[in-house]
């Protein structure tokens, strides 16, 4: 293992490390709906759970001054970076299959409609 500078565990040895930054993860699985008062990608500002999950997140976090937690803090860091990047393209994939299905229904029930009318028209005719 490692010695933390100083060689003991004196306050010099410790520090506070930056919090984890949650809101590119919030902007990925929670966007503003209403386009017209809010920018594309940014957050509603009164979904007071992810308010307070991003601002626990971001508390400094107390620890040693190694190696190790400079590694360990880089990797957390890119894990959550590699998070929202499959995460927003996962949703995006979700979003455009979903407007597909609708497009597809939407057709379908046009030309149902179509159809019904072209029969009821025709029975009109018969009788």
């Amino acid at each position: 293992g490692e010695t933390p500078r100083g060689g003991d565990n004196t306050d010099d040895t410790r520090r506070q490390w930056p919090g984890l930054d949650a809101t590119p993860l919030r902007r990925a699985v929670a966007p503003a709906d209403d386009g017209a008062s809010t920018p594309e990608g940014a957050v509603k500002d009164d979904d007071d759970e992810w308010t307070t999950v991003c601002a626990a997140a971001a508390l400094p976090m107390p620890g040693l001054v190694t190696t190790a937690h400079r590694v360990l803090l880089k990797a957390r860091d890119a894990a959550l970076a590699a998070l929202v990047d499959d995460m927003t393209e996962a949703l995006a994939d979700a979003k455009a299959a979903a407007a597909s299905t609708i497009e597809a229904e939407t057709t379908w029930e046009a030309t149902w409609t179509s159809l019904v009318a072209s029969l009821r028209e025709s029975a009109v005719y018969l009788t």
